[in-house]
């Protein structure tokens, strides 16, 4: 059976997740630790108002630290970084 995709809720992500990721395989390794502990404890509890809640946080963590901030302070171009 095929599993359904659909875009990663990450804005600016163009990537695709299956049905039951929270966010697509590029975002979740930029996640931290602790956020992708939440989320897969969540999962294996079975509790899904936890997955959800852990699933919006990694979101918003996601949209709060674009992925071009790290790479702006590793090559120094200062037009990209953050204040």
């Amino acid at each position: 059976m095929k599993h359904a995709t659909h875009d990663c809720p990450v804005p600016f992500c163009r990537e695709t997740r299956t049905r039951w990721q929270a966010v697509c395989p590029s975002c979740w390794k930029r996640l931290p630790a602790d956020l992708r502990s939440r989320i897969t404890e969540a999962k294996e509890k079975r509790a899904r108002h936890l997955e959800a809640k852990a699933a919006i946080e990694a979101t918003r963590w996601l949209t709060e630290n674009p992925q071009g901030r790290a790479t702006a302070r590793v090559i120094g171009d200062a037009s990209i970084a953050p204040p």
